[in-house]
């Protein structure tokens, strides 16, 4: 008979000291993401040009992914307008700190996976990799999935209002980024949901049972959810967020059943 395995010190860390090491590592977070973010939003895209005075065109970084977006997104006879004197700094200051931490994702789950480290056993440390790999994945395939089908879809269904009302098709570019933005994060999160799920089964919180006789329930309240967070007044956005929501949710409660029936195996055995 095995011994179970002692839990993993810390050299014996007090509560302030952890905190201060917690502390430590967002300070990291929050200069990484800021110093992208700042990269991102003041950098030109030709570095040579800071060079050549005579013949300088400022153009930063993340001008390349606001045309991108507005290219990928919205047909050729609807113009983004300035809503106000602000509204063209504020995108770009809001879009430069999104991007730094896109691109700092690495740095991000790095040092909060480096702060909870020390306390794991190994079974554990290999499960929390698990888990912020398929969060890290899921969460991605939503935001792919909102950008190339949901936004799409939503942004030809609001236009075709204003065309049908006689309007003309001038969206202030404030509206357009933050609708889009938080189509994406917003979508990217609501696939997540799986893990989580998952995660409950595996700790014994909640038995896999649980998730089929509250299904019902689980899919009215997604549903009420996206009726309030997307801006679409038909159900088709609805209905494109719903569908591939209840396969993952179906694929959910497959996974936590194998998990309960392996972990009653073990006890067994």
């Amino acid at each position: 008979m095995t011994s179970k395995p002692s839990r993993p010190k810390t050299a014996e860390m007090t509560f302030w000291e952890h905190t201060a090491e917690l502390l430590s590592r967002l300070r990291i977070i929050l200069a990484s993401v800021i110093l992208a973010g700042v990269a991102i939003g003041f950098l030109p895209t030709d570095i040579a040009s800071i060079f050549n005075p005579l013949s300088f065109n400022y153009t930063p970084l993340v001008s390349i992914v606001l045309k991108r977006i507005q290219r990928d997104l919205l047909p050729p006879n609807v113009v983004l307008i300035a809503g106000s004197v602000v509204d063209t700094a504020t995108v770009y200051l809001v879009m430069s700190m999104l991007v730094g931490v896109a691109v700092c994702t690495p740095v991000i789950a790095y040092e909060l996976f480096m702060f909870t480290n020390p306390a794991l056993y190994p079974h554990e440390r290999k499960f929390m990799f698990r888990f912020m790999f398929s969060f890290i994945v899921l969460f991605v395939a939503g935001a792919i999935f909102s950008y190339k089908v949901v936004i799409p879809v939503t942004l030809r269904v609001l236009l075709w209002f204003i065309f049908s009302a006689g309007a003309a098709p001038f969206i202030p570019i404030a509206d357009f980024v933050y609708q889009v933005v938080t189509l994406i994060v917003v979508v990217g999160l609501f696939y997540t949901f799986p893990v989580f799920f998952v995660l409950l089964v595996k700790q014994g919180i909640i038995p896999s049972d649980y998730l089929t006789t509250n299904r019902k329930g689980v899919y009215v309240a997604f549903l009420v959810a996206a009726i309030v967070l997307t801006a679409d007044p038909t159900p088709i956005t609805d209905m494109l967020l719903f569908v591939p929501f209840v396969v993952l949710f179906e694929m959910t409660v497959w996974v936590s059943k194998y998990l309960e029936k392996r972990a009653e195996h073990k006890q067994v055995t």
